[in-house]
């Protein structure tokens, strides 16, 4: 008897913890959406005030943002100065991507971010400002679809957890 009480317990707490899990992932995601806007802001204000150009934008926000934007930041500053015959695009990019494989964004979120790399001959202080005004409103548009959903599908995803669980419990009795 306890036996049964102690496994349909852990069965419980595990699917409940599923549920849990789904919700922070879900929560994790909008914070890093919302992280990579801040990175676009920022070279947006460093390339409009500071009149820098990527790579000194990078490094300068580097300095001023928080986990884990700074280290990446720097990352993509290592790794273009071990290879300064690259174009900062593509050492940008690549290492971002390299970085945030394993991070809660999905799909083409990624994407969307880098779309504001320049292209081959696009240095116009004003084009390039122009191209990190699309990629965050790219961003902000994912940003607002997930916050409308935000609430139920956090409710849902520990209820589901719950109640599979319980249903789990109900097989296996």
């Amino acid at each position: 008897m306890y036996i049964k009480i102690l496994a349909g317990t852990m069965i419980l707490t595990g699917c409940l913890g599923l549920g849990l899990w789904y919700r922070r992932q879900y929560r994790e995601r909008i914070r890093y959406l919302q992280g990579l806007d801040q990175v676009l802001e920022g070279m947006s204000r460093e390339i409009a005030y500071g009149r820098n150009s990527l790579p000194e934008c990078s490094l300068a926000l580097a300095h001023r943002l928080k986990e884990p934007w700074q280290s990446l930041l720097l990352r993509v500053e290592e790794a273009w100065k071990a290879g300064m015959n690259y174009d900062f695009s593509e050492v940008f990019s690549e290492t971002v991507r390299g970085e945030l494989k394993n991070s809660p964004l999905r799909g083409n979120d990624i994407e969307v971010f880098l779309e504001f790399l320049p292209v081959e001959g696009c240095f116009d202080e004003e084009m390039q400002r122009g191209r990190i005004e699309r990629s965050r409103d790219g961003l902000g548009r994912i940003l607002n679809g997930l916050r409308k959903e935000e609430e139920p599908k956090s409710r849902m995803s520990v209820t589901l957890g719950l109640m599979s669980g319980l249903l789990l419990i109900l097989i296996l009795s």
